[in-house]
């Protein structure tokens, strides 16, 4: 349990090895797969991301419908280079809110990877206002599918491990703004 939420955090028992599936997930997703044109297919190579940031430390929380999956993410994460490594470490630390940067796709190190630089297009504004460190400090994003495809399907079913993302959206605690994200961008938002 922790961190607000009433269910316990399966992400801490996500295999060390890929492919990167939860046990309770596995049937549903290798189902999405079987049936899935090539973009929509879940990619288990990588490791997935459910969340990003800390709710404890959160004062705003995006809510994107799945993280997307480039080329280069493939090449990171099979990479020696030591930011690449550390990279990969912190995707998988964010698993269990110990992420630094918590909101790690903004971490300075990486600012030569793909998640970097889509999060950093589409938060300028608030980082030019905020600060750079405030907002990798302060902001959350909360997926609706935890796991990379190259384009999403609406049509997904849920998956056992989207209780835990939909409960930390309803974690009791103070005031925070949360807003929807699309592929563009900023598509809404609720306090």
């Amino acid at each position: 349990m922790g961190h607000g939420s009433a269910v316990t955090n399966p992400w801490a028992n996500l295999p060390r090895t890929g492919p990167f599936v939860l046990p309770e997930d596995r049937l549903l997703v290798n189902a999405i797969n079987r049936t899935a044109k090539p973009d929509y297919q879940v990619v288990l190579e990588v490791l997935p991301v459910p969340f990003l940031g800390s709710l404890e430390s959160a004062k705003v929380i995006l809510l994107a419908k799945n993280p997307g999956i480039v080329k280069q993410d493939f090449e990171i994460f099979h990479s020696s280079n030591v930011n690449d490594k550390d990279y990969v470490v912190q995707n998988r630390r964010t698993l269990t809110f110990e992420s630094m940067p918590p909101f790690f796709y903004l971490g300075r190190k990486f600012s030569h990877t793909m998640g970097y630089k889509w999060w950093s297009d589409r938060l300028a504004d608030v980082v030019r206002r905020c600060g750079h460190d405030r907002v990798a400090a302060k902001l959350m994003c909360i997926q609706y599918f935890p796991y990379h495809s190259k384009k999403y399907r609406d049509s997904n079913p849920i998956i056992p491990s989207q209780r835990y993302s939909f409960d930390l959206n309803r974690s009791p605690g103070e005031t925070r703004m949360s807003c929807s994200v699309a592929h563009g961008g900023l598509i809404g938002a609720s306090v």
